[in-house]
């Protein structure tokens, strides 16, 4: 449900903030939610600042039922960025909770509210570092190894990660909750993190296309790429080409004729534009002699 705007931004508010709320009223815990809810919100705060100070475009802010979540508008940001985006979150969540275990430790002044909001704010920041997808941690995990590997590595190899915590965190929950207590918050975090690494999982198939987008916007972000240059033949299939892409240069095609004259070049993005609109068909001579006659 959308409230107002900001500029381009649209501020929103989900109809389960009102069910929370009475819920949390019902059981006698607004406190412990509002103080969730003030964590939450500086934590995204944080990560909403960093992006749009790296000049990524945030959408819409949804005021969700334990905090604001930020859209961003801007896709496929650059590993760089992404890194310092993800960071951002968890680190002043850590810092805000230990500042406030350190003004009641310097200055005596105890308080039930401030060393609620302390345990919340650290088990949140702890908790977002876990290297597992969609989790920050999993974010700052998967752009340090796309700077030296791919995207789809990158991706695969959190995912896998986010499912052997989520396998550890579902056993340890259902161990809690058969000889412990009533308490299923480890075993739904393990369910969510199962159910986000399957997803990561699936999305790894059109990294390749992924990839080329982040290359595009690295680029217009003021980024430098070098550049690998491939030579073909004019019968190479597109779609063959597409599987030949460095993942951290850009990429430029060399095509050639049955002659091996130069035919042409064209770039990455020609070859994405090509494929989408000719279909999987279509050769790297055809797209060399259509960027030719366009140019």
């Amino acid at each position: 449900m959308e409230l107002f705007t900001i500029g381009r931004i649209s501020v929103r508010c989900s109809i389960f903030c009102l069910l929370f709320i009475l819920i949390a009223v019902a059981f006698n815990s607004l406190l412990t939610f509002f103080l969730i809810t003030l964590a939450l919100t500086l934590h995204e705060v944080c990560h909403t600042f960093v992006a749009v100070r790296l000049g990524v475009e945030v959408s819409a802010i949804e005021i969700q039922p334990f905090g604001f979540v930020a859209r961003l508008r801007t896709k496929n940001i650059p590993c760089s960025d992404e890194l310092y985006i993800s960071a951002a979150g968890p680190l002043f969540s850590l810092l805000s909770g230990l500042c406030a275990v350190a003004i009641m430790q310097l200055t005596s002044f105890e308080s039930k509210v401030l060393w609620d909001f302390a345990l919340i704010s650290i088990s949140l920041g702890v908790i977002n570092l876990l290297p597992a997808l969609p989790l920050d941690g999993g974010r700052m995990l998967a752009a340090i190894i796309e700077r030296v590997s791919s995207y789809r590595t990158a991706l695969l190899i959190t995912a896998w990660i986010g499912i052997i915590i989520a396998v550890i965190a579902i056993i340890a929950g259902v161990y809690i909750l058969l000889f412990y207590s009533v308490n299923v918050t480890l075993l739904i975090m393990g369910l969510f993190l199962l159910f986000a690494a399957i997803k990561e999982i699936k999305l790894s198939r059109t990294a390749k296309i992924s990839e080329m987008f982040r290359r595009s916007n690295a680029l217009k972000s003021g980024h430098s790429l070098r550049i690998n240059q491939l030579v073909l033949h004019r019968g190479v299939y597109a779609i063959d080409a597409l599987k030949m892409l460095n993942s951290n240069s850009y990429n430029v095609f060399v095509v050639l004729d049955d002659s091996m004259q130069k035919l042409g070049e064209f770039g990455e993005n020609e070859l994405l534009r090509s494929l989408a609109s000719l279909g999987n068909e279509i050769t790297v001579g055809d797209i060399a002699k259509r960027a030719k006659n366009s140019g």
